[in-house]
């Protein structure tokens, strides 16, 4: 069996219980929210729904979370190269926008930025998507 985006992820945090010294975050701590179903916050939500982003699964939260937890990505990053992933094994729409701006808006802003973002996850994926079992 293939393991998905949010498996590896997760059993980094899980096996290792530290960040990857190899990628130092800024913000290695993770927020849920239990009194909502998807364990985001009740501003997280409610921004989602003004902006026409809908509801996020629970996967999709804590993939998001995550990605800034272990690699320090910028909103960016997160959505496109974490969160959007996520999104697809679980059968959720992708994200295209994030608080209303379009993902392609935000990386013209600075074209480098998810390239380096790309980087981060790559680096991070080399590493641990090699303790996966294929059937």
């Amino acid at each position: 069996m293939q393991l998905t985006y949010l498996q590896i992820i997760t059993l980094h945090l899980i096996q290792e219980q530290v960040q990857d010294p190899g990628v130092p975050t800024t913000n290695p701590t993770i927020s849920l929210n239990s009194a909502n179903a998807n364990y985001a916050s009740t501003q997280q939500n409610e921004g989602a729904a003004a902006w026409g982003e809908g509801t996020s699964s629970p996967a999709a939260v804590l993939a998001h979370e995550l990605g800034h937890a272990l690699l320090d990505l910028d909103e960016l990053g997160d959505v496109a190269l974490i969160e959007n992933p996520v999104r697809l094994d679980v059968g959720e729409d992708q994200r295209s926008s994030y608080e209303g701006t379009p993902l392609g808006d935000l990386a013209a802003e600075d074209p480098t930025k998810l390239v380096n973002e790309t980087f981060k996850v790559n680096k991070f994926l080399s590493k641990y998507a090699t303790k996966t079992k294929s059937e």
